[in-house]
């Protein structure tokens, strides 16, 4: 994968919303939590892109993301509830 998509933020974010979206719609529990864990991946990438397009910006060494659930994990009760 090129170095350009794993930086664009916009496209990370994207892919989160639809499987959120996907999540919703999904009846299985299992499938449904699986579904959770792929958009919280996808945001969790999203950030991490952010942060390096961030640092990049004004010269920072980029540091380590905290590995804490931020981002869709506010949107995660709108789709908990199976």
């Amino acid at each position: 994968m090129p170095e350009d998509n794993l930086n664009d933020v916009a496209r990370w974010r994207s892919l989160a919303a639809e499987a959120l979206n996907l999540a919703a719609q999904m009846n299985d529990p299992a499938s449904k939590q699986t579904m959770l864990n792929i958009a919280l991946g996808y945001e969790h990438i999203a950030q991490r892109a952010e942060r390096r397009a961030n640092a990049d910006k004004i010269g920072k060494k980029r540091r380590p993301l905290d590995d804490g659930a931020i981002g869709l994990a506010a949107l995660l009760p709108l789709v908990l509830p199976f």
